[in-house]
């Protein structure tokens, strides 16, 4: 099983594939396709306990995109939509790298 490591998670932070704003492709229109919102449970070393992220809209393609980038791997479908917003420091609001 392959894990991500601190140094996967900076490296794809420092490459800026993770920790765009959500909620605009730049073209002056909201990104809300993809099937809705959707909730999510992280357990991870680099997410506080308990915190929420009620600032940001990610949806199924979202979390796909942030994976994919994390593992270095080359976006499937909507995934690779320009302007998708995918997860940073927002989410990974425990990363200190």
């Amino acid at each position: 099983m392959n894990r991500v490591s601190a140094r996967a998670l900076e490296d794809a932070l420092l490459a800026g594939r993770l920790g765009q704003r959500a909620g605009s492709t730049g073209h002056g229109h909201h990104s809300r396709g993809g099937g809705g919102q959707v909730g999510l449970l992280l357990i991870s070393p680099y997410v506080k306990p308990g915190s929420i992220d009620v600032v940001d809209y990610f949806n199924h393609f979202s979390l796909l995109a942030t994976i994919e980038d994390l593992f270095g791997i080359h976006r499937l479908g909507y995934a690779g939509i320009p302007g998708l917003p995918v997860f940073g420091l927002g989410v990974f609001n425990a990363y200190t790298g």
